[in-house]
């Protein structure tokens, strides 16, 4: 009888440990990528992800999640039902793989992931000097790279995480393999109707039906609530018809969305950003409009250069200027002026820019002696 009642807490303890270790894998985060020329979705499950705003081709899922794992996944193409074991080998072989001393930590297999997992010992940085070298030697020696390889017909996925082995356990790196999925997807098969109908010339259908845009958009954000795309086209819409409320809520709804199924357009992502904070602007919400600002001014800087990232550059000074805030508007001021010398005029005559017209630095920037450093 004793020893079954002191038994008793222990056996709790165990069962209260496993209860809150599946509560924690529930509670994580499903992050989908849609890949419309397949009709194919992907996901994984992290805690609080945040994506990155631009990606590069191959590169279909990038971010951080709030305690720090970077995570990539890439896709390329590659020859049907390729083994993805000779693709883990065959990153062991090449020369990236040899440049500097890193070392092999574990090949496993994790639901049909090829997985390696290896970091740098002694990494070989051309240009660095001795000072550079120990502090990233230092950074690299706690950092272990994560590479998990999986074929699906005539496309290879390769699942990359970075990790402090200091903050991270490797069973965490690894449950995030195990959560990842990739199938057939309903949403990215009508994401790709929805497209061809959109691109198509205005008229009638081959049924002689005349199309609607805003209705096929409208159908299609019902149908998939979270797709952040279909959110920032019904946002572009009402923001056209000058129906800012409206335009508002789709936007925001469409950032939130984000967090969770990335926006792969970062033209459609710079628009939603853009767009959002002139709303907030309008009813004098100046703090969301310089933070959707400021967003777009480090896209806009990636995927569009120096000409659109002055005019943004304005955009914030002038809502800078709304919220007080004059150190910073007249550096978003000089940086426009600095790309395009002709602001300078439209700066002048300005209304936005009233409470810094008696302003030394703003007489210095606008005078037409101005010129930006050459340096």
């Amino acid at each position: 009888m004793s020893s079954h009642i002191c038994s008793t807490p222990k056996i709790n303890k165990f069962i209260l440990l496993a209860f809150l270790l599946t509560a924690a894998r529930a509670n994580a985060d499903t992050i989908k990528v849609l890949i419309p020329s397949k009709d194919w979705q992907l996901t994984i499950e992290c805690d609080l992800f945040k994506p990155w705003e631009v990606l590069n081709q191959s590169l279909i899922l990038g971010g951080r999640t709030a305690d720090g794992i970077e995570i990539k996944i890439f896709r390329r193409k590659t020859a049907p039902n390729t083994n993805p074991r000779h693709q883990r080998k065959d990153l062991t072989e090449t020369p990236a793989f040899k440049s500097g001393q890193r070392q092999i930590i574990e090949q496993l297999e994790v639901n049909g992931i090829a997985v390696l997992i290896q970091c740098w010992v002694n990494p070989s940085l051309p240009g660095f000097n001795a000072s550079q070298l120990a502090q990233a030697k230092e950074r690299a020696r706690n950092k272990w790279i994560y590479h998990g390889f999986v074929v699906k017909d005539d496309t290879a996925f390769e699942i990359r995480f970075i990790a402090d082995i200091t903050r991270h356990k490797r069973e965490t790196l690894v449950d995030i393999f195990k959560s990842f999925r990739i199938g057939h997807s309903p949403e990215a098969e009508d994401y790709k109707k929805l497209d061809a109908e959109l691109v198509a010339p205005t008229g009638s259908d081959a049924t002689g039906h005349v199309t609607n845009r805003l209705q096929l958009v409208t159908d299609f954000a019902q149908k998939y609530p979270n797709n952040p795309e279909a959110q920032v086209l019904l946002g572009d819409y009402y923001f056209d018809a000058k129906k800012l409320p409206q335009a508002q809520q789709y936007y925001e709804k469409a950032l939130q969305n984000h967090q969770t199924q990335p926006i792969s357009n970062p033209r459609m992502l710079l628009a939603a950003h853009e767009n959002l904070a002139h709303c907030y602007n309008a009813s004098g919400k100046h703090e969301p409009a310089v933070k959707n600002l400021k967003s777009a001014y480090k896209i806009v800087w990636r995927i569009a250069g120096q000409k659109q990232a002055g005019k943004i550059a304005y955009k914030l000074a002038r809502v800078l200027a709304a919220a007080n805030d004059s150190r910073q508007s007249l550096k978003y001021l000089r940086e426009s002026i600095d790309i395009d010398l002709r602001v300078k005029e439209k700066a002048k005559a300005d209304p936005a820019f009233e409470t810094l017209r008696r302003s030394q630095r703003f007489k210095e920037i606008v005078s037409k002696d101005y010129h930006p450093p050459t340096d």
